[in-house]
């Protein structure tokens, strides 16, 4: 762990000092894991709240800087807590930020503060607003996929399309969409020997990646004519586009149990993305969950 600046220790002295009565949790030096980069993320204070229908986490990063923190920065700051799961994301620099930077934060609804806004924030009061949630719609859509084969029979002719299929080792058939689909969000669960991130580019919403896997055992690609071919090896190009709900949902204590409330069935240009909620409830109160995801575009080489 990096050496602390004394204004970094004094703002972790801060906000534990005005979270004590709540039922928050602040971490110092937290590690979470990027499932992009596959590696652990250091969050300079996390603070995690427990008490509502949801976990509430906000991320807030802190620097030392010399100089005042710009565009570029943020951007990686964004890309970092956002790949971890963080909700809420505040960054506090020393030396301020420039007015670019200034503006970019505001219009991705970043709070950046200086060390001395810090010291005299709300927190609690902080807190009870980013309660105040916002559903983030995450949109991957395939670019193109690359694959090593070797084929099983003699042919002239290969046709890869949409409707490419891929018989897994566990003799699955999936479309091959569907199958890189799954090796970009649950690759953990996948035939998978190596994996590598070998690109990866920030956008204003959101990003785009070069990832590559190679297989413990071969799976078999078929195309549309039905000529199959074993591969051990595959990448893809893919975009990953973050944007928010236009549906704001909104926190609030209902005969002292914690409610979210509001909806969104209006998703115009991202009417392709499927959301589904559930929600259990009891005497204690009601806990929901999100499942939002999207899959569009491919395009074989």
């Amino acid at each position: 762990m990096p050496k602390r600046t004394n204004e970094y220790q004094k703002l972790v002295l801060a906000i534990n000092k005005h979270l004590a009565s709540s039922n928050a949790i602040v971490t110092e030096s937290k590690m979470l894991y990027d499932p992009v980069s596959e590696q652990d993320r250091e969050i300079d204070i996390l603070i995690e709240d427990n008490s509502g229908l949801y976990k509430l986490t906000i991320g807030i990063e802190c620097t030392a800087k010399s100089r005042p923190i710009g565009v570029p920065v943020i951007e990686q700051l964004i890309t970092k807590h956002k790949n971890v799961g963080i909700q809420k994301i505040v960054i506090v620099s020393k030396s301020g930020f420039t007015i670019s930077a200034q503006k970019f934060a505001k219009k991705m609804q970043i709070d950046a503060i200086s060390f001395g806004q810090a010291l005299s924030q709300s927190w609690p009061s902080f807190l009870n607003k980013a309660r105040d949630v916002r559903l983030i719609l995450n949109s991957i859509t395939i670019d193109d996929i690359d694959f090593n084969v070797t084929f099983l029979e003699d042919t002239e002719k290969v046709e890869y399309t949409l409707e490419t299929t891929v018989l897994t080792y566990t003799n699955e058939r999936l479309l091959i969409s569907d199958f890189v689909y799954d090796l970009i969000s649950s690759p953990s669960t996948q035939n998978i020997k190596e994996s590598n991130v070998v690109d990866v580019e920030v956008t204003n919403d959101g990003s785009k990646h070069n990832s590559e896997w190679t297989f413990e055992h071969e799976i078999i690609i078929t195309d549309k004519n039905g000529v199959k071919a074993k591969c051990t090896k595959m990448s893809a190009n893919y975009t990953v586009v973050r944007s928010l709900s236009p549906e704001q949902l909104s926190y609030e204590d209902f005969n002292n149990k914690p409610i979210i409330y509001g909806s969104s069935d209006n998703l115009g240009a991202k009417k392709d993305i499927n959301i589904t909620v559930t929600a259990t409830g009891n005497n204690e109160g009601v806990s929901m969950a999100f499942n939002i995801s999207s899959r569009s575009g491919l395009n074989l080489r």
